[in-house]
């Protein structure tokens, strides 16, 4: 601690906190559940760090798999919703499939709850596209005519904005959608 004449030492050493039981372990996972979003195995994680941190003071190591399951039963910890919330916020960031994956893979959310935020994005790929390019100012976005600032709308257009083979609505549809975000854009210098 600083004081007017230098740094002060502290008058006592602090104590460690004493070890975790069943109800604290318990207590702190509540805590953690109540102020996050979160999945079953950043939740085990959590706690496995707060016991290494602290200690264990009963006899037999604490099942953690056994509490991050009854607090999915209750409903305080969905691996689906969190993916699922998890894809759109990175999607209306104008991240793509791939980014959520990696995303997920790391929260521990596992094949079959990453069903339906895979298909959030894939549904979402075009607009996400529109938001990344327009934020970068590359594609349509970008300035190729340096006194108006308007053109290439068409030459990116002509392109498969998802990545991936579609119908010919649908790369119509993501066309003029291009086409119509550049024209606005153009609209408004």
């Amino acid at each position: 601690m600083w004081h007017k004449n230098g740094v002060k030492p502290q008058s006592q050493p602090r104590r460690p906190p004493p070890p975790l039981n069943a109800e604290q372990l318990r207590e702190l996972a509540l805590r953690y559940v109540g102020k996050y979003a979160t999945t079953r195995a950043k939740l085990r994680q959590y706690l496995t760090r707060k016991i290494r941190e602290r200690g264990w003071a009963d006899g037999a190591a604490p099942d953690l798999e056994a509490l991050a399951g009854r607090f999915a039963e209750l409903g305080l910890i969905d691996d689906a919703a969190y993916a699922l919330a998890k894809s759109r916020t990175l999607t209306a960031r104008g991240y793509g499939k791939r980014r959520l994956a990696d995303q997920l893979r790391r929260a521990g959310v596992d094949g079959v709850d990453q069903a339906e935020a895979a298909a959030h994005a894939d549904e979402a790929a075009v607009d996400a596209a529109l938001r990344l390019a327009q934020r970068r100012r590359i594609g349509p976005f970008a300035s190729s005519n340096p006194v108006t600032g308007c053109g290439g709308a068409t030459a990116i257009s002509r392109y498969n904005v998802t990545g991936s083979r579609t119908s010919r609505r649908s790369s119509t549809s993501a066309r003029k959608k291009l086409v119509n975000a550049r024209s606005r854009s153009c609209a408004t210098r």
